[in-house]
């Protein structure tokens, strides 16, 4: 986690490695990335281990619906129905 207020710092490692999907994204990421809301669903988020030396912190179901929700492109609405059935 590169910390909130910290993006910066591993902004051109990131894209240095990985080719962007948008133009400027060095400009886009920091931000309109950080919002109170998003820090509190990282405080919540839960670790999980799928094997020796790999754990992924994911964000609780509920969480993920209103991230979902938000975004609220068709896809996104789907994706939190299916959540919601699940949980």
């Amino acid at each position: 986690m590169a910390g909130f207020g910290a993006e910066q710092k591993y902004i051109g490692a990131l894209l240095a490695a990985y080719p962007a999907r948008i133009k400027d994204a060095d400009e886009f990421a920091p931000p309109p990335r950080r919002s109170a809301f998003k820090e509190l669903v990282v405080s919540r988020a839960t670790l999980f281990s799928f094997g020796p030396e790999i754990e992924i912190r994911m964000c609780s179901a509920e969480d993920l619906i209103v991230l979902k929700l938000f975004a609220s492109r068709p896809l996104d609405i789907r994706d939190a129905g299916s959540v919601a059935v699940r949980k």
